[in-house]
């Protein structure tokens, strides 16, 4: 006697396979005024793009990383940044950098994800809702990808990213959220 059962889809590596090699068009119905986004594999990263952000982060984040357990190691963040099968939104204003995500798809507890490696925001585009804007449009990439769940981690006491995930963005159950 046969057994019923579901029909299964897609694994969850298949899906990551597939996500990563999709050129998919990045939305820019959130954007604040005056910005404009531009959708990056690590391998069209000019080298200077790649200096800038990495310098965002360690001016954001290296005194968190500092005093933490995990410590800051820059050769592991740029490291991080060039991997290969990184992606980034980057955002301009009267092409100036003004902010960035930089994502990639990957398994998580045999879960096909979107992990968002960072966030950034210049100071100047603060409170300006490009932050939101970029969490969105980073929402609707995985979406058109077919991956259900964006996935980051942020320190506890960078009050400014917690607002943004949990308050703004609703991101719960360890900023785990369910897209799809």
């Amino acid at each position: 006697m046969r057994r019923r059962g579901r029909r299964r889809g897609p694994s969850a590596r298949a899906l990551v396979e597939r996500a990563r090699s999709l050129d998919i068009e990045i939305p820019t119905g959130y954007l604040p005024d005056g910005y404009s986004l531009q959708g990056m594999r690590s391998s069209e990263v000019p080298s200077e793009l790649v200096d800038w952000m990495l310098s965002c982060v360690r001016d954001a984040l290296q005194p968190m990383y500092t005093s933490s357990s995990m410590g800051w190691n820059e050769e592991t963040k740029r490291n991080e940044l060039t991997a290969s099968a990184q992606q980034f939104i980057i955002a301009k204003i009267n092409g100036a950098n003004a902010g960035f995500v930089s994502y990639m798809y990957d398994l998580e507890n045999r879960e096909a994800v979107l992990y968002v490696y960072e966030l950034y925001v210049a100071k100047t585009s603060r409170r300006s809702g490009l932050g939101v804007a970029l969490m969105r449009t980073t929402e609707d990439v995985a979406r058109a990808a077919g991956i259900p769940k964006i996935m980051l981690t942020t320190f506890v006491d960078n009050a400014p990213a917690m607002r943004l995930y949990r308050d703004k963005l609703r991101y719960v159950n360890q900023f785990l959220r369910v897209i799809l």
